[in-house]
């Protein structure tokens, strides 16, 4: 998972302000084949500003179509504040995915950003990404963020 600015398409653009990696292993030892939050720690966070467009991108480092990680998103919505979007190229062009979102929380203790349902899931590995923009509405340090993943 890797935090970035947003250009002025919605789409993540430059290096990563922060990122976290997760093995497929711990995913897999930890809530099997259902869907379960399983969160994401930065070892080195971000302050992000609140009114601030941000992207969230959940990629894979290989894998194939049998073995991915899922992403849980709501194809209705339900997050006004960011959109979701995938790519098949590693970040070069990516598609929106416009009413879609993806199932998140960022930053505990009352969570600044959230999105609790997850009706289906996106696969993610090799060059297919997810990312899920979010603006917070205060500024904060970015050190960890939840994902509904199997």
């Amino acid at each position: 998972l890797s935090l970035y600015n947003v250009d002025g398409n919605h789409q993540p653009t430059g290096s990563p302000l922060c990122s976290a990696t997760i093995s497929t292993s711990s995913v897999r030892s930890r809530i099997g084949r259902t869907l379960s939050w399983c969160t994401f720690m930065f070892p080195s966070g971000y302050v992000v500003s609140a009114n601030t467009e941000y992207a969230m991108v959940v990629s894979g480092n290989g894998g194939n179509s049998l073995n991915k990680v899922l992403v849980a998103i709501n194809p209705g919505g339900g997050y006004s504040r960011g959109e979701c979007g995938i790519t098949k190229t590693n970040g070069v062009s990516w598609q929106a995915m416009p009413g879609s979102d993806m199932s998140f929380l960022e930053q505990e203790n009352t969570w600044c950003e959230q999105q609790l349902l997850g009706k289906s899931a996106i696969s993610v590995y090799g060059q297919y990404q997810l990312c899920q923009t979010f603006t917070p509405w205060r500024s904060h340090y970015f050190n960890y963020a939840s994902f509904i993943l199997y």
